[in-house]
């Protein structure tokens, strides 16, 4: 009988949200996401590249305009 190993890796924010392979969220990833998933992942991704800064809902909105007018 064959075992299934889990590996004990934790994937980034832009690994779990990619779309093309890349292991990063890009222009293409972008275009793939729905309007829910860019939402999650600009307040995960916001909330993991700064986690000394207070993350409010004026923040995310921000950073979710800024990340749309990037990728646009």
């Amino acid at each position: 009988m064959a075992t299934t190993t889990v590996a004990n890796t934790k994937l980034t924010v832009d690994e779990q949200y990619d779309q093309t392979g890349d292991h990063l969220v890009d222009a293409e990833d972008w275009k793939r996401l729905s309007i829910a998933q860019k939402q999650e992942y600009s307040v995960r991704s916001l909330a993991e590249s700064c986690s000394q800064l207070e993350i409010t809902k004026d923040r995310i909105k921000l950073y979710f305009d800024y990340l749309t007018y990037l990728y646009h």
